[in-house]
């Protein structure tokens, strides 16, 4: 398969041309994903033997990095830009938000 970078231009017409066989590897992670417990844990936050404090990060679970390293083979991360993204803001900060109001290519994003 050839990847290609999507971007807003082009990601619309590119997802929507994927067939079912093209999204199976992320299907099969949902089972995976619905039992996760966590999908990560802070770290950092403390001073190292010199007094600096190490910034802060996020150490992500294994169903995370399936996941990332599955959409990276499947070509479907968009690369745009997210902060300036309201409406998807708007999506992570509800938790009861419908997916099933939205298109898959916004889905992607």
């Amino acid at each position: 398969m050839t990847k290609m970078m999507l971007t807003e231009s082009n990601y619309i017409e590119a997802i929507n041309s994927f067939d079912r066989k093209h999204w199976q590897p992320l299907i099969k992670l949902i089972p995976e994903i619905e039992a996760a417990s966590s999908f990560g844990e802070d770290a950092g936050g403390e001073k190292d033997e010199e007094g600096a404090i190490q910034m802060p990060y996020l150490i992500e679970s294994d169903i995370v990095n399936k996941f990332r390293k599955e959409i990276e083979e499947l070509g479907i991360m968009i690369s745009f830009n997210w902060p300036a993204w309201d409406e998807g803001r708007e999506i992570a900060g509800n938790k009861n938000f419908d997916f099933d109001s939205i298109d898959i290519p916004t889905k992607c994003k």
